[in-house]
Parts: structure tokens; sequence; C-alpha cells
């Protein structure tokens, strides 16, 4: 197979790699699109066929230690769900020591999603859609004792509660706002200090959460035409212990499929009172997530000015909470 790396450098990462961890010899190699940080590659092998990420030579060590997060991630969802996600075979050490940041893996079987989709009748979208709330709900069964993140170590970093930790991060996207979309710093603050009030409710535990579900590119579907079904799901590096209803929110740019996900998620998963208002911010923060993509990963400024427009239609119906608030535009 004709190699496309992108350097000569990572075909001798990932030879070394599959000697070290599969025993095999390497005999092609890849290039992948998809990757964000990381550049993917498909790796063949007399072992077999594999998926090896590999960080940026000069990869600054928060984007490395992301990167190695995925292999006690894999793990965890292997052994606590029905959820299938690709079992990894072996990573390199410690972050920021000698070499490059990689990542051995399977590769999952089948097609992504956003590549079959305009293939599907309705009925098969119809039904993959409630498969996606299952699919959700299942992965939600994983729990944890705080909010937050497993570290690349394999350590639970996190926040005693869901209001604690959207601070943390939440805060973070939502200033966004501000510097890209132009929204004045007063009207940010005050859109923080709902946002704040809105998810702050004690029935939220912490759930796992993929944090991209949404994005087809990131669940795999195989069968014959008019049976596709769900195989599993991949890149995990950025899961968190969250409000399992985040994820769910991101499913409204699925359009009219998203009240087959939401049912379906909902069968195992019921609404608590503040969902209305939590759905929301949620669904604020996915517009400025793909806002960010639209700058920063794939860039497309005709994108990002309807994310844009949409998120301050979200703001302002946000802002509009407060009795009598001047901030409606």
């Amino acid at each position: 197979m004709e190699s496309t790396l992108k350097a000569e450098v990572d075909r001798d990462v990932i030879r070394r790699a599959v000697e070290r961890h599969l025993g095999g010899e390497l005999t092609g190699v890849k290039e992948l699109g998809g990757g964000r940080c990381n550049t993917v590659y498909e790796v063949e092998c007399t072992a077999g066929t594999y998926i090896m990420k590999v960080a940026p030579e000069n990869a600054r060590l928060e984007n490395q230690q992301q990167l190695l997060k995925e292999p006690h991630l894999s793990r965890l969802v292997l052994g606590m769900s029905r959820v299938r996600v690709p079992r990894v075979h072996g990573a390199s050490g410690e972050a920021g020591a000698a070499g490059r940041a990689y990542v051995l893996m399977e590769k999952m079987p089948g097609t992504p999603l956003h590549l079959a989709w305009d293939t599907l009748t309705v009925a098969e979208r119809e039904r993959l859609a409630g498969k996606m709330g299952e699919l959700l709900a299942d992965l939600a069964e994983i729990e944890a004792p705080l909010f937050g993140w497993i570290d690349h170590r394999g350590l639970l970093q996190g926040f005693p509660t869901w209001a604690s930790f959207f601070r943390e991060r939440g805060f973070l996207r939502l200033n966004y706002l501000g510097f890209v979309a132009g929204v004045p710093a007063d009207r940010l603050l005050k859109l923080k200090e709902i946002a704040a009030r809105a998810i702050d409710d004690p029935e939220i535990r912490p759930a796992f959460v993929h944090g991209n579900l949404a994005n087809m590119s990131n669940v795999m579907v195989d069968g014959p035409p008019g049976q596709t079904s769900i195989v599993g799901v991949i890149d995990l590096e950025h899961a968190q212990f969250a409000d399992a209803d985040v994820e769910l929110a991101g499913f409204t740019n699925w359009g009219d499929f998203y009240p087959l996900v939401e049912r379906a998620f909902r069968r195992r998963r019921p609404a608590t009172a503040s969902w209305p208002r939590r759905s929301a911010i949620y669904a604020l923060l996915e517009e400025i997530r793909q806002m960010i993509a639209c700058f920063h990963l794939t860039p497309d400024k005709y994108r990002a000015s309807l994310h844009i427009t949409a998120a301050g239609r979200r703001v302002n119906e946000i802002l509009s909470w407060e009795v009598g608030s001047p901030h409606e535009q």
C-alpha cells in the first residue's frame, strides 16, 4: 500500500510501535482524514489492520496527554457498558517523554455514519436515531463519584457538583461569545449568571459523556441495505463525567430526527424539572463548539456566520428569562 505520510519519521514511529505491541512486521500505512490535533493512520501489518493516532512532532504536553487518555477510557467503556469502542493494543509512555505520543488500536468495522447517511432511507435514519438515544443511555450508565475527566494516567480529576464543573469548563466556552461573536461584556456576565443558576440541579449525577457523538463521523455503522446498524463509537479522548443531557442537546442539530433520539434516551433517563432551561444552555454550547470548529479546524466563514447567528438567538432567549430584562435585542 502506498504511503501518504506527512513525514517519514511517522513511519518509523509506527514501525516500532507495531513491533513492540503486536509483534508483527509493518507492511503498509495510509494516512486517514478526520484527525484534529493528531494524525490518524490505517496500519497494515502481518498481524492484521489497525488504527494508530500519532501526536504532532512538536505537540504541546497537554495535547499529548489528551491523546493518552484514550487507552484508559477504552478499557473503562469496554468493562462497564455494552457499547463497543476500539480496543487499544498499545500506547507510548508518559506524555512529554522522549519520542512521539501515540495510541495503537483495533480498526472498527463499518463506515462512519456521516458517509453513509445520504444512502439511508428515511426509515433507516429514524431507526438509527432511536438507537443513538439508547446508546447515549448505555454510556450514561457508567457513573463516577465526581464530575470531571479521566487524565492521561487513568486518574479521575473532578468536582463535587455539576455546577462547579460547569463553571470551570462551560464558562470557558461561553467566553468565545465575547471575542468571536462580539457579545458585550455585560451581556456575557449576565448570561453566565443565568446559566449557572439554570444548570444547578441537585438531581444531576456524574455520567459518562463521549462529548461529540452528535458528530456522525464518530459513529460507525454497518450492515446490508435496509438493515444498517450501529457498530460502535470512536474517538474517546474528549470524554468526561458530566450531565448526560449535555450529549443529548448536541443532537438538536439532527433536525427532525432529534425527537427520536430524545424519546429513546428519555425512556431510560427521564428529564428533571430543570431540563427545558438546561437544554437551551447546552444547545448554546453546541453552537459555540460548531462555531469554533468552523474558525479553527475546518475554516468555513459562511458556516461560522450561521452558527454565530444561531448562538445570538440562543443568547437572547436565555437573557429573556430574567423578568424585565433589558438585554433582549
